[in-house]
């Protein structure tokens, strides 16, 4: 079984989106908070969830995302029952695989 999450969307400063993600396309504002390197702001839709990541801290892996690709697509979330099992099958169909993150259900995999 896969589902889609949310996609992910990196920016300098998301008080900068707010124009285009709140006011414009009309996302309800969701979950927000800091994590290891970056603070977010998600908002609904009726499709899904647009996430926006803003580095936080001078050594964020984002600044170094922003300064090499600029401001867009950071990733796309899906979840899944068997997270080791689609790593295998996206690697064996050639695509980079990540590592596993977290524990239990909750587990991500990242590059």
């Amino acid at each position: 079984m896969i589902v889609f999450d949310h996609v992910a969307v990196a920016v300098r400063r998301i008080t900068d989106a707010l124009d285009l993600f709140r006011d414009l396309l009309g996302g309800a504002p969701g979950e927000s908070g800091v994590g290891r390197g970056f603070t977010f702001q998600q908002f609904t839709f009726p499709g899904g969830t647009v996430e926006l990541l803003e580095p936080r801290g001078a050594d964020s892996f984002l600044h170094r995302f922003l300064d090499g690709r600029g401001e867009g697509l950071h990733h796309i979330t899906f979840k899944v029952r068997d997270l080791p099992q689609w790593a295998a099958q996206l690697r064996a169909a050639g695509y980079r695989s990540g590592r596993l993150a977290g524990k239990g259900p909750g587990r991500r995999a990242r590059n």
